[in-house]
């Protein structure tokens, strides 16, 4: 088997999973796995939520350091997590002195393929195909009513902007792909190739990104400036978004925002709502 790192050995179960980071913490739980503990690695708040409401034990320490010492008090017979990098340098001692670790590309933008690896290793292949079916359908649902309501080709403005700045994710990531798939377009200035993010937009070009909706990502960290902009044309329709992460829980949101804003004229979910879309769409029934 292949993990972010490479050739690994690891056995197959669904119990006693120790998870390095809250996010595949989450992950597992999509797959209905619950481990048995997990590091609140990157301690962002953004899924305490959904750890908190399944049971999950959450361990705190230094952020983005892991703590070998409290890992070792973990049973685990299987160890996963993402390959950010004070992870992967502690990795191999994970491996040898805790239990057999699998680690998914964080960086990637493929959330089936993170979810592919993970139930490799606990045989949980037949929850992601529901999952993956689940997606499907509400993407063919929402473009089927999108259709119906004569906006399929409207256009879709989508930005970030955090404490760095604003930037444009391209097309190969999460957001933009949902776009397209359910029959909507973003500006010209917005369809770019790739996965990854483009930095540093400046603000004399954001008369570019105009369209009929213009939707801004952002995080809790910052008050977000880009609509204030005067460059800005004031017949788009304006709404900040959090949430739209790379992952399942991500996709589902995105689907029930993009519903809210282009159909139903309604504010997108707010950023204490990620339990919510976990009920409504995740939890394995």
């Amino acid at each position: 088997m292949v993990d972010a790192t490479g050739e690994i050995t690891v056995p197959v179960s669904s119990d006693d999973v120790l998870a390095l980071d809250e996010y595949t913490a989450v992950n597992l739980l999509s797959l209905g796995v619950t481990p048995i503990r997990a590091v609140n690695f990157f301690q962002l708040g953004e899924v305490d939520a959904i750890l908190e409401a399944e049971g999950v034990d959450v361990f705190t320490g230094a952020p983005f350091t892991p703590n070998l010492e409290e890992l070792s008090q973990s049973d685990a017979a299987l160890v996963a997590g993402l390959n950010f990098p004070t992870i992967v340098e502690v990795r191999d001692t994970i491996d040898d002195e805790i239990a057999p670790t699998v680690l998914v590309d964080f960086l990637s933008s493929d959330w089936r393929a993170q979810l592919d690896l993970l139930a490799s290793v606990t045989g949980t292949e037949d929850r992601l195909a529901e999952l993956e079916d689940s997606v499907d359908s509400a993407i063919e649902e929402l473009r089927d009513e999108i259709a119906a309501a004569g906006l399929e080709g409207a256009t879709v403005s989508y930005l970030e902007e955090t404490s760095g700045g604003i930037s444009l994710s391209q097309s190969g990531r999460l957001a933009p792909s949902i776009l397209e798939q359910v029959g909507l377009a973003r500006p010209a200035v917005e369809q770019v190739e790739g996965t990854g993010v483009i930095s540093e937009l400046s603000e004399e070009t954001l008369g570019d990104h105009d369209a009929d909706f213009m939707i801004v990502e952002t995080d809790l960290t910052i008050e977000p400036t880009v609509n204030e902009s005067p460059l800005r044309s004031d017949d788009g329709v304006k709404v900040y978004v959090y949430g739209w992460s790379e992952d399942v829980v991500g996709s589902f949101r995105v689907l029930a925002d993009l519903r809210r804003i282009v159909l139903d004229g309604e504010e997108p979910f707010g950023p204490d709502d990620q339990l919510q879309i976990w009920n409504e769409f995740v939890v394995p029934r």
